[in-house]
C-alpha cells in the first residue's frame, strides 16, 4: 500500500509540474521560456526516473517524506512562476555597458584555449590522444582519474568553451551558431560532459527567444527536445559501458541502459533520507550550506589544507559512511541541503527563496528585451539553471556569474571598438 501511494504521488506531482510548463508556456506564447532547463532536465530527474527507480528498487523513505519532497518540489516550481508574474516590468541598468556583439575571432581564441587547457587531463588518463573513439567510450574512467587535483583544468575549460558559446551567440547568423553549438557539444562529449551539452543546447534556445525575439512553439520545441534526449542516451550508454557494450546482447544492453539512467534519480532518495531524518537529528543551522558555499569555491590546488568532509559529503557521511571516502563519490542532495539546516522550517524558505527569485527572473527577463546584451543573457542563463560557470553541488554563484557576464560584455565592447571602429562600439554600448 505505501508503494503504491508513493508512486501516486510522483504522478499527481509529475502531472502537476506539466500543467505549470504548459500554462506558463501558453501565457508567454512561447515552449521556450525561463523554465525550459527545468522541462528538460528538472522533470525527467525529479519526476519520471524516480517512479521507474521505485518499481525497480523499491522506496528508500517513508510517504510522508515522499510527500514532503515531491509537495516542496511543485511549491518552488509554483513559487518562481507567481513571484515572475507579479513582479512588474520594471528596467532596471544590471550593467555599466552593454555588448551586443563580439568579433568571431575572440570567439575562435575561447575554444583553442579551453581545448589546451582539458589536455593535461587527457595526459594524465589512460585514454590515447591518437584514437578519439576512446575518449568518447572511456569518458567515465578520465572522470575518476582526475577527480582530484584537477579542478582549475576541468572548470577553467569548461568556463571558457561555455564562455565561448554565449559569444558566438552574439557575433554570427543563427546557422553558424547552430554549427558552433554542434561543435561545441562534440568537444562536450569527448570530454566527457553530459550536462554541458543540454547547457550548450538551453543556452541556444534561450538566446532565440530572449535576445532575437523569436516565439517556438511545442510544435518546432518537441522534436528538437526528442533528438537531443535520443542522442544523450546513446552518448550516455557508450560513456558508461563502453567497449563492454559491444559483447552484450540487445535485451541485456537495453536493461544496463535502463537501470544505470533510472540510478540517475537517486537526488529524489537522498531528500526522503533527509527528511525521514530530521526528527532524529539536531537541525545543522546553516552549517552545511555554508561549507558548501565556502568550501567549494576553493580549488584543492590552492588549499590543500581543504577538508576532504563538508558540505553535501558531510550529509553523506551519515548515510553512505563507507562510500564517502571514495574519491569519485559525488553525492547529490539537491533541497535536502535546507531540510538537514533548516528541518521542517526549509519548506516555507525554498518558497519565499524561489518568490524572490521568480522577481529578479523579471528584472533580467526585461533587461534582455531592452538591451539584448551579453552580461544581461549570463545573468538569465544562470536564473534559468544553466550558468556559464557550474561547480558541482556548489550553488549560489550568481555574484561569480554576473562577473563573468560583466568581463565578457566588456571585453566583447572593447574587441568591437577595436575590430570595427567607434560606430559599432557606440551600437553596442546603447
Amino acid at each position: 500500500m505505501g508503494e503504491q501511494a508513493i508512486l501516486a504521488i510522483i504522478v499527481v506531482s509529475c502531472l502537476l509540474q506539466l500543467g505549470i510548463f504548459i500554462a506558463f508556456s501558453i501565457v508567454e506564447k512561447t515552449a521556450v521560456n525561463v523554465l525550459v532547463y527545468s522541462f528538460l532536465v528538472g522533470l525527467p530527474i525529479n519526476f519520471i526516473l524516480p517512479f521507474f527507480r521505485i518499481q525497480l528498487l523499491g522506496p528508500s523513505g517513508s510517504t510522508f517524506g515522499y510527500l514532503v519532497a515531491f509537495f516542496t518540489l511543485n511549491l518552488m516550481t509554483a513559487c518562481l512562476i507567481a513571484g515572475y508574474w507579479m513582479s512588474r516590468k520594471v528596467e532596471v541598468r544590471l550593467f555599466p555597458a552593454y555588448a551586443k556583439r563580439c568579433p568571431p575571432i575572440i570567439v575562435a581564441c575561447f575554444f583553442v584555449v579551453s581545448i589546451l587547457l582539458y589536455l593535461p587531463i587527457l595526459r594524465e588518463s589512460s585514454i590515447s590522444l591518437a584514437n578519439p573513439a576512446d575518449w568518447l567510450l572511456q569518458a567515465r574512467e578520465t572522470y575518476k582519474s582526475t577527480r582530484q587535483g584537477y579542478g582549475l583544468f576541468v572548470f577553467g575549460s569548461e568556463l571558457l568553451l561555455l564562455s565561448g558559446v554565449v559569444l558566438a551567440l552574439f557575433s554570427t547568423s543563427l546557422r553558424r551558431q547552430i554549427v558552433v553549438c554542434a561543435f561545441a557539444c562534440c568537444l562536450c562529449l569527448l570530454f566527457g560532459s553530459k550536462r554541458n551539452v543540454v547547457v550548450i543546447l538551453c543556452l541556444l534556445l534561450l538566446h532565440s527567444v530572449y535576445i532575437s525575439g523569436h516565439r517556438i512553439s511545442f510544435s518546432r520545441f518537441l522534436p528538437i527536445a526528442t533528438v537531443a534526449v535520443t542522442l544523450l542516451l546513446a552518448f550516455f550508454y557508450f560513456a558508461s559501458f563502453g567497449q563492454a557494450a559491444r559483447s552484450r546482447d540487445g535485451r541485456s544492453q537495453a536493461r544496463a541502459l535502463f537501470e544505470r539512467v533510472v540510478n540517475y534519480s537517486d537526488l529524489t532518495d537522498n531528500v526522503v533520507m533527509v527528511i525521514d531524518h530530521c526528527n532524529s537529528v539536531p537541525i545543522a543551522g546553516g552549517r552545511i550550506a555554508w561549507e558548501q558555499w565556502f568550501w567549494g569555491r576553493i580549488p584543492r590546488k590552492l588549499y590543500p589544507a581543504k577538508p576532504e568532509v563538508f558540505g553535501v559529503r558531510r550529509i553523506a557521511s551519515e548515510f553512505f559512511p563507507e562510500e564517502v571516502s571514495e574519491e569519485y563519490f559525488s553525492p547529490n542532495f539537491g533541497i535536502g541541503i535546507e531540510f538537514r539546516d533548516w528541518g521542517m522550517l526549509a519548506v516555507p524558505l525554498l518558497a519565499m527563496f524561489s518568490f524572490a527569485k521568480g522577481a529578479f527572473l523579471r528584472v533580467v527577463v526585461t533587461s534582455c528585451s531592452s538591451h539584448s546584451d551579453i552580461g544581461s543573457f549570463v545573468v538569465l542563463a544562470f536564473l534559468c539553471g544553466v550558468p556559464v560557470l557550474g561547480i558541482g553541488g556548489v550553488n549560489g554563484l550568481l555574484l561569480e556569474n554576473y562577473l563573468i557576464g560583466l568581463s565578457l560584455g566588456l571585453g566583447a565592447l572593447a574587441c568591437t571598438r577595436l575590430r570595427y571602429g567607434k560606430t559599432k562600439g557606440r551600437e553596442s554600448r546603447d
